[in-house]
Formats: structure tokens, C-alpha cells, sequence
């Protein structure tokens, strides 16, 4: 659910320590569900660049666009 704006939303309690840090690694299983779901974003992404691709083909326009596609990471 959306914060009204000017309010901030925590998704975790401040007030507990955090579940893990930097210098303790991961449970497997955690790695796991994590990795998991990294590749399922990058898969969706890929197959939604097809479908404009395809799309721009189609409509014969792929020559003259230029996609663009950043990532923050």
C-alpha cells in the first residue's frame, strides 16, 4: 500500500536489529530464494524487450528507434 504523500512508509521494523549484515553470509536457502528471484526480474525484462522489439519490427519502425535500456546496478 502506498504511503499518503509526504509520509514515509518503513518496510521493517527500525527498532529490531537487522536479520543479517555484511560480514555474516546469507543462509544457502536465502542465497537461493534471492538468486532465484534476481533471474525471474531479468528473464521478464528480457522477454518484454523481445515483445517491443517484435512489436517495433512489426510495425516498421525498428530501423528508426534507438531502445535504451539502464539499470542502476
Amino acid at each position: 500500500m502506498l504511503a499518503p504523500p509526504g509520509e514515509v512508509t518503513l518496510l521493517f521494523d527500525a527498532s529490531k536489529p537487522p536479520l543479517f549484515n555484511a560480514s555474516t553470509p546469507l543462509p544457502r536457502s536465502t542465497q537461493r530464494a534471492l538468486r532465484r528471484g534476481y533471474y525471474a526480474a531479468v528473464s521478464w525484462v528480457d522477454k518484454k524487450l523481445g515483445e517491443l522489439i517484435t512489436a517495433l519490427e512489426r510495425l516498421d519502425l525498428a530501423n528508426s528507434t534507438l531502445v535504451i535500456v539502464m539499470g542502476d546496478h
